[in-house]
């Protein structure tokens, strides 16, 4: 919005980003509604060019289009010619999009009145269905529409403020006539409410449909997109479809007695991938004057955005709800304090992904002080110091700030006169420097700081080669002793080295220390490398299936094994692939065998890095392979319910399904090829089936099922949670970070660093995490969290990486 002051005229200039370079419509709205304060002139210009000239406001018209060309990054300049008061809106506009969620097209119902739901990218569009004004708030739309025996058309238009228009119709069926018993069929969308019933959408954000329902007639037949479903005794169902497709999911429930058939659907739209987020305004860095500002930026989903909420992290916890429209969020009056305020933007799509973007801005409402911003750089590399302390003192107090991205800070309420001031950074020489300020006064300074000697390196294990995240190396010069520890690739630097003579050396629990000398001048880089010996671990692995040297006439096979550890925090993997671990035993299925001479090689890891493996060398035979078995999961925690599926291409052949285990196994065939299995009991279960062809020859396929128990793998994941919390509660970031996968690290890292500064106190706030699920090497996790706008629930991930461990993949 821009409006005439009482000022003199002059230009506004504001930043504004899109997705795509190209071609659009901007939209020009003058005055209110019922024609009231609209101006006479104007003169508007993008990218230095004008779109928009006086004389077309000469008649104070109400809307003006334009075509427009725009780069992803471009600058639209206003200058409002009129009387004070008057003012015009300017937006980049299209047709609205729509989208109906309720009901699916091509439905049937039986209701005379139905309540037509939907979602709309335009929040300021009106919206009809069939003729009549639809309710239009937070981007979503219904209307209540009366049904006509049989074919029923519903039409919904949708029209934005600059005369743009778009309609979706969709065709359903009403019929008071019942075919067969009464259908009730849902989907769960978890504590996030009761989902969508019969002919509805739901979105969601795993693979999994958790389905339920209530058939009027118990003893009627259901099916579940062809899949025959057990009624129970009171008429309820429940039924798990998986996987899902990413995007809509069609699920029909069909229920059929001796007096016809009742079929009803679903659309359950998978969505995993997070929404696009980025801040256009303030700009990173800016100094605002203001005790409150705009925040607007660009979102961007495959499907509709939930909400968008803004909040100044430095002020409170308090979030503020942004409008959105055509991909552009809007959050007005959002606070600032005194000083620096980051800025954080949170994007919610339909499907609970989450995202988010920050931006850190510096306010200042001295007038009787002064002010500094500057900035501190590397005076060698010119590159900008982030953490350098900045320390003014004036006749009456000193304050202390730290630089922030691009080396960037600020101090305000500067007492006018002589002012002395300290810059430092470990690993720097520190800046002294007097100045003098008046008051109101804005000093811009940039402080150039001198590096020390810098070393870095890898420490690295001698026997495996891999690198030693979390080894310490120690460096004494002659004036003072410095540490550091190595990242997760087992790297480190150490600036701020005296030059002259010093002693390095290296050292981790379980390694024998390693120590170095060194000469170093001042400003120099240089490169100290270590090879830790390992003492002794404690771990051991042993492959107790297949034997050595034994033939396999398979391309696949299942290996299993035993192990020792003296702690839960291990991991095993088989050439390579992650195993599941039971107990002390451990198992993996589908490692590929080729013809001749094959090695299988099974390594044990702990957290912190110590390993051992074991080999065996097995020999494979080129046969014919008519028998396959796959199950889906493969690993779960007890009680297990996973469905076997067996692959036979032999003809007129008869066979049998046998098992080993600890425990009774469930068996429910439900035809000749899918078997659903339920294992209460925890243990490896080596399942079997023993194919017979018509000359008498036996055929056989092996799968290994590891029923995990709940209460060990719980113990464990909350541990790590507990580990992580505990770091980020002493703002130790890369400690946390151990207990994070390595495809996660960059993110949080990120994430934990732009919030080090309330890192701790979030960390206290963070409450248990409870177990939902564990299937296949993904573990799924729920923590509530008290905010101001109540409960809230937020899911957490694990993960097997590479090595087998557990780490953190999200949350």
């Amino acid at each position: 919005m821009y409006t005439r002051d009482t000022a003199k005229p002059v230009v506004v200039d504001k930043n504004f980003s899109v997705t795509n370079a190209g071609s659009y419509t901007l939209c020009i709205i003058n005055g209110d509604a019922a024609g009231n304060n609209r101006i006479s002139s104007a003169v508007i210009s993008i990218n230095g060019i004008e779109v928009a000239s006086p004389n077309e406001f000469n008649q104070q018209v109400g809307t003006i289009t334009k075509p427009v060309t725009l780069n992803k990054d471009n600058l639209i300049s206003v200058e409002v010619r009129s009387i004070p008061g008057s003012y015009i809106t300017v937006t980049i506009l299209g047709p609205p999009k729509i989208n109906i969620t309720f009901p699916a097209n091509g439905s049937t119902l039986s209701d005379s009145s139905i309540l037509v739901t939907g979602t709309i990218d335009d929040n300021s569009a009106s919206v009809t269905v069939n003729g009549v004004t639809a309710s239009v708030s937070n981007n979503t739309f219904s209307a209540n529409v009366t049904l006509v025996e049989g074919q029923n058309t519903i039409t919904v238009t949708a029209t934005n403020q600059c005369g743009f228009t778009t309609t979706q119709s969709i065709t359903i069926t009403k019929t008071t006539i019942p075919k067969g018993p009464a259908l009730t069929f849902c989907v769960v969308i978890a504590e996030r409410g009761p989902g969508a019933c019969n002919g509805a959408t739901a979105y969601q954000d795993w693979d999994v449909a958790w389905l339920y329902g209530e058939v009027a007639d118990p003893q009627a037949e259901l099916k579940i997109n062809g899949i025959t479903v057990d009624i129970y005794d009171d008429g309820s169902f429940s039924f798990d479809w998986e996987p899902l497709v990413y995007g809509p999911n069609t699920i029909t429930a069909t229920a059929t007695n001796a007096s016809g058939t009742t079929t009803t659907n679903l659309t359950v739209i998978y969505d995993n991938i997070p929404p696009k987020v980025k801040i256009t305004s303030p700009l990173n860095n800016a100094i605002i004057n203001t005790p409150s500002i705009t925040v607007t930026g660009t979102v961007a989903d495959d499907y509709p955005i939930r909400r968008v909420r803004v909040r100044n992290i430095n002020i409170n916890y308090n979030y503020y709800d942004a409008n959105v429209n055509n991909g552009i969020f809007t959050a007005e009056n959002i606070p600032l304090r005194e000083g620096i305020n980051t800025i954080i933007v949170y994007v919610e799509d339909m499907a609970y992904n989450g995202n988010s973007d920050g931006v850190t801005v510096y306010y200042t409402s001295s007038t009787a002080g002064g002010s500094i911003y500057g900035s501190v750089s590397d005076a060698i590399n010119n590159n900008p110091i982030v953490g350098a302390s900045i320390t003014i003192t004036d006749s009456t107090k000193s304050q202390t700030a730290s630089t922030v991205n691009n080396g960037f800070f600020s101090i305000t309420n500067i007492t006018p006169g002589t002012i002395n001031g300290t810059a430092s950074k470990s690993g720097y020489l520190s800046n002294t420097f007097t100045n003098t300020i008046n008051a109101g006064e804005i000093l811009l300074m940039d402080i150039r700081l001198v590096p020390g000697a810098t070393i870095s390196g890898t420490i690295t294990n001698e026997a495996t080669g891999q690198s030693l995240p979390g080894a310490t190396i120690t460096i004494t010069d002659s004036q003072r002793t410095l540490t550091a520890t190595a990242n997760t690739y087992g790297r480190y630097t150490i600036t701020g080295i005296a030059q002259g003579s010093i002693t390095i050396n290296a050292s981790k629990t379980g390694y024998l220390t390693q120590e170095n000398y060194l000469t170093v001048a001042a400003g120099k880089t240089y490169t100290a490398n270590f090879i830790l010996k390992e003492i002794t671990s404690g771990l051991t692995i042993q492959i107790t299936s297949p034997y050595s040297n034994t033939t396999i006439y398979n391309d696949k096979i299942t290996v299993s094994g035993v192990i020792n550890a003296n702690t839960a925090d291990i991991g095993v993997t088989v050439n390579g692939k992650p195993a599941a671990i039971v107990g002390n035993q451990f198992v993996v299925n589908e490692i590929p065998i080729t013809i001749g001479q094959n090695t299988i090689t099974a390594r044990i890891t702990d957290i912190t890095g110590n390993t051992a493996t074991t080999s065996i060398t097995i020999y494979g035979e080129q046969t014919q392979q008519p028998i396959r078995l796959t199950a889906i999961p493969e690993s779960g925690i007890t009680p297990l319910t996973t469905k076997l599926t067996i692959e036979n291409s032999l003809i007129n052949s008869t066979g049998y399904l046998s098992y080993t285990g600890p425990a009774m196994i469930e068996i429910n065939q439900i035809n000749n090829i899918e078997i659903d299995l339920k294992i209460t009991a925890e243990g490896i279960y080596q399942i079997t089936y023993i194919a017979t062809d018509n000359l008498g020859r036996q055929y056989t396929d092996t799968i290994a099922i590891a029923a995990i128990s709940r209460d060990a793998i719980d113990n464990l994941l909350k541990g790590k949670w507990g580990l992580m919390k505990e770091a980020l509660s002493q703002g130790d970031i890369e400690n946390a970070l151990i207990h994070f996968s390595e495809n996660s690290k960059s993110k949080y890292r990120q994430i934990f660093t732009l919030l080090q500064n309330n890192i701790s106190s979030i960390a206290a706030g963070m409450q248990q995490i409870q177990l939902i699920y564990l299937k296949d090497g993904i573990a799924k996790y729920r923590i509530r969290r008290q905010e101001a706008q109540g409960e809230i629930t937020y899911y957490i991930y694990f993960e097997q990486g590479k090595d087998g461990i557990w780490r953190i993949r999200q949350y």
